[in-house]
């Protein structure tokens, strides 16, 4: 399988090229590949892919918020792109969308066929790049996660680490609920449901769910760690975009393909077993 991932420097881009290590696959960059320019088109087509795997985004959720017209540029127009470039080498496109497309209101997870409304620009232009999915790839595959951390950039789970180092207390928000989504999981999922031709939506995330302030509990607690944390209220924080309240998403539809997702807890134990993690050597 020739696989074709833009973003390959990102937290996605790394843990693909980790387990599709048995096909061909090119890890685009966002510097040699600007997914905003047309060009792409010509670079994903002269690879020759079998599948095209979009994690290039804009997902800074409030520099989306403060730019808005960069995130639909990116998260909208450069998937229209990709979308062009893997209809025309017969590929399939996989794009990753996100739990932000709902709104939070749910009180149970979110299925593939709940009603989307985002409440955010970054929501909404993530929304955008799934109509431009669906409108220019003939065979699409969108898969919506959530909370994602793994090697290679900063993230939840290295942020807590380097807080409890840094910070007398943690402070950390209370009321958003979500489930944390290992990188290498989601990767694994994705080779999966590439490899059975699965086309449509499907919802890929940890397994469970937790607020902000039990994750970063399980964190500490497996690091080993004694540290006092907070609970503070979202609103506390007073960032420009908001968040949905609940954005758990339901795994059902991926378990019967046949693959299921390992409980969150069990996957972030997985990372910080990395010793490079806990001891801060190295990349992110």
């Amino acid at each position: 399988m020739r696989i074709f991932v833009t973003g390959g420097d990102g937290q996605l881009g790394r843990a693909m090229a980790e387990v599709g290590k048995d096909g061909e696959l090119y890890p685009g960059r966002h510097d040699a590949d600007d997914i905003t320019r047309p060009e792409i088109i010509q670079t994903i087509c002269d690879f020759k892919p079998d599948v095209v795997v979009h994690a290039a985004a804009m997902t800074d959720v409030d520099a989306c918020e403060l730019k808005p017209d960069q995130a639909f540029l990116v998260n909208e127009q450069g998937t229209r792109h990709v979308a062009q470039a893997a209809r025309r080498a017969g590929a399939l496109m996989v794009y990753i969308s996100t739990d932000y497309v709902f709104d939070g209101n749910k009180e149970s997870p979110y299925l593939e066929t709940d009603p989307v409304k985002p409440i955010n620009v970054y929501g909404q232009s993530k929304l955008a790049g799934e109509r431009a999915t669906r409108e220019a790839a003939d065979r699409w595959l969108i898969v919506r996660t959530s909370w994602v951390y793994g090697k290679g950039r900063k993230n939840f789970v290295t942020n807590v680490l380097e807080w409890a180092k840094t910070q007398p207390v943690l402070r950390l928000v209370k009321d958003k609920v979500g489930s944390p989504t290992y990188a290498k999981d989601l990767a694994l999922a994705i080779k999966h449901l590439a490899q059975i031709s699965a086309t449509g939506i499907y919802h890929v995330s940890g397994e469970g769910a937790c607020t902000w302030v039990e994750y970063g509990q399980e964190i500490l607690k497996i690091a080993g760690i004694e540290k006092e944390i907070v609970p503070i209220p979202f609103e506390e924080l007073k960032r420009p975009a908001k968040r949905p309240s609940y954005s758990v998403l339901s795994n059902r539809k991926l378990g019967t393909s046949g693959f299921v997702m390992r409980s969150w807890e069990a996957a972030v134990q997985d990372f910080l077993m990395n010793r490079d993690v806990l001891e801060r050597k190295g990349p992110l």
